[in-house]
């Protein structure tokens, strides 16, 4: 699957210019841009965008639309992130 990465500094607001603002208007990043579709809400709503529209994604992570996985791997991974300061 080809992909094209665009990285957001939030740290230097990125995500609230207005270059950004007029393609995102919620201003939440990480955004997943599929065609005519934008996603954004999180890494496992994307996750579950892209095993759903591309059978290869899915074989290649092997989740088999184990959605229940997905959630699982993906509310650890998130419970280990903590806010520097």
């Amino acid at each position: 699957m080809d992909f094209t990465f665009t990285p957001i500094d939030s740290t230097k607001g990125e995500h609230k210019s207005e270059e950004f603002l007029a393609e995102h208007p919620c201003g939440m990043i990480p955004i997943l841009e599929d065609h005519s579709a934008c996603i954004y809400g999180g890494s496992l709503v994307a996750m579950k965008h892209l095993c759903t529209k591309y059978p290869e994604v899915n074989d290649r992570l092997d989740f088999s639309n184990n959605f229940a996985a997905i959630d699982k791997l993906f509310g650890l991974f998130m419970s280990k992130i903590r806010p520097t300061t």
